[in-house]
């Protein structure tokens, strides 16, 4: 993981490599790109050595923008290049007052939580994520299978 390697050599951050967080956030988009609708590097909200936001739409179409820092992922927004948590979605009525408890405890922890990586943030948020991850490992598998197999065919004497 690059946030490890940073702080292991100092917090040195050598400007040819783009920095860590910028690194483990290009990584990830072309790790999670087969998993999503829509995932990329945000050129619109700040990006420097501390801090990058990755725009993502999920299997099931809800967007995100996603934070990374050198403490981990987080959830910025439910919006795409938003920086702001979405806090106030959690609807007051009467009736409904330990739901809305639930709701906001939820919702104050999706912004306020952080992951180790972008999959494993994914895997929160999105329920279809681990379907699509499993479907298209089981594709590279089978392409390699006959790939595989072709490579070893001897012709029959």
């Amino acid at each position: 993981m690059n946030r490890k390697r940073h702080v292991q050599e100092g917090g040195v951050i050598r400007n040819e490599a783009g920095g860590p967080l910028e690194l483990e956030a290009i990584a990830a988009v072309h790790e999670l790109s087969h998993e999503v609708q829509d995932i990329s590097v945000s050129e619109m909200l700040p990006r420097t050595s501390d801090l990058i936001f990755v725009n993502v739409k999920t299997q099931e179409g809800q967007p995100y923008t996603l934070e990374l820092t050198l403490k981990g992922w987080r959830i910025a927004s439910s919006h795409t290049d938003c920086m702001n948590g979405d806090y106030t979605k959690v609807r007051l009525h009467s009736m409904y007052h330990i739901w809305v408890r639930l709701s906001a405890t939820f919702q104050v922890d999706l912004h306020t939580r952080y992951f180790r990586n972008a999959r494993e943030l994914l895997s929160f948020i999105s329920p279809d994520h681990a379907t699509r991850f499993n479907e298209c490992l089981a594709n590279k598998l089978s392409e390699l299978a006959a790939t595989v197999s072709e490579s070893y065919q001897f012709p029959i004497q």
